[in-house]
């Protein structure tokens, strides 16, 4: 049975999920691993407070990420936000560092959320991306919506915004192996 197919099985914060993360950090150290990506950003409950804790408790670097998930994982306060309004929080994240804990400072851009199709706050928000990834150099990392089409599109705003996309991850393209498939298939 697949956990996640239960809504009481899925949990992502508190003391026992902690727990079993720092177990299995430990086993990452263990294994040779000396440092993880949480890209845990606005709109999917970061805890930046629990990344700190489980770096002094197992010895294992965690470089923090910064910006905006998906329009529907988040308030109405962060949706009207301009694309300047959110340059500034992921630019004061990534250099100043973060209100949770000014003593962190986030080291990648994402990863930031993209439905399909693109909502305009998506577009801003990967507009940002591209703006501060120019200012900084950060890697970014993107969630795209499930289409296939989404990859190509949001890297077309970033790099627009500036963005390097040599410096960009597009994470989940497993999901989209079969049309890229049939697309390779249908060329030749």
């Amino acid at each position: 049975m697949c956990s996640y197919s239960h809504k009481k099985n899925i949990k992502y914060s508190g003391d026992e999920v902690e727990r079993m993360v720092e177990d299995e950090f430990k086993l990452f150290k263990k294994a040779g691993g000396g440092t993880i990506v949480e890209n845990t950003i606005t709109g999917i409950e970061r805890n930046l407070l629990a990344c700190k804790r489980l770096m002094k408790a197992t010895d294992v670097n965690i470089i923090a990420g910064t910006g905006f998930y998906v329009s529907p994982s988040l308030p109405s306060s962060v949706l009207a936000m301009s694309t300047e309004q959110l340059c500034e929080v992921i630019l004061k994240e990534v250099t100043q560092g973060c209100d949770e804990d000014p003593t962190i400072r986030c080291g990648i851009i994402g990863e930031i959320g993209s439905s399909w199709p693109i909502t305009d706050f998506e577009r801003r928000s990967i507009r940002a991306a591209g703006i501060t990834q120019e200012q900084t150099g950060a890697p970014v990392m993107f969630h795209p919506g499930r289409h296939h089409d989404a990859p190509a599109e949001i890297l077309r705003v970033y790099a627009e915004a500036g963005g390097d996309i040599r410096h960009a991850v597009m994470a989940h393209l497993d999901r989209e192996l079969c049309h890229i498939s049939c697309r390779l298939n249908s060329a030749s």
